[in-house]
């Protein structure tokens, strides 16, 4: 099948409603919980890569731009995760030209973006600066957990200064619908 890559341009609005508590992990204590559930739900999935706590705390994995991992818990259980990863120190996405249709759609979006309180299109040759979601869980794959932890997770990628939140879904992945609501 097809792994599809989701490109969430922020928008200067609240966009999640909170029926679960979304944070970032808190001491180590919190990590190695966090990292046990990914785990564990890593291992009900083919070719899910193992990942330790070490990995995520490991200065190279700082240095590749691995940030916070977010868990969402409901009644005080995990139900998700997601990991915030800026992957700009070795993988740069940038805008060569636009050409046709989107060299008026740009202009128009743009020009729209700032009053709806969005983020704009990079202009050509401009880098796209965006926060990738990793590592992302949710209890039975449940929808509505992975949307809530996305919707942080821009959240915290807008206050840090990005422009966008990217995710990629294989197009049989029941948590793909998470996407519905986002623009």
């Amino acid at each position: 099948g097809r792994f599809n890559t989701y490109v969430i341009p922020l928008f200067r609005k609240k966009m999640r409603a909170t029926q679960l508590l979304v944070k970032p992990a808190a001491g180590s204590a919190e990590l190695a919980e966090g990292i046990d559930w990914i785990q564990q739900w890593g291992c009900t999935r083919d070719l899910y890569p193992i990942f330790t706590q070490e990995i995520f705390q490991n200065q190279w994995m700082r240095d590749y731009g691995l940030q916070d991992l977010l868990i969402a818990r409901r009644s005080g259980r995990i139900a998700g995760t997601l990991a915030a990863w800026d992957q700009r120190g070795f993988r740069q996405t940038t805008v060569k030209a636009y050409h046709g249709k989107w060299l008026l759609l740009k202009s128009c979006y743009n020009a729209l973006a700032p009053v709806l309180g969005g983020s704009r299109l990079p202009q050509a040759k401009e880098e796209f600066k965006y926060m990738f979601a990793a590592f992302r869980t949710a209890a039975h794959d449940d929808p509505g957990i992975l949307r809530e932890l996305i919707a942080a997770l821009c959240e915290r990628a807008l206050s840090s200064g990005y422009t966008y939140v990217v995710i990629g879904l294989h197009e049989k992945d029941p948590r793909s619908t998470a996407l519905t609501g986002f623009f």
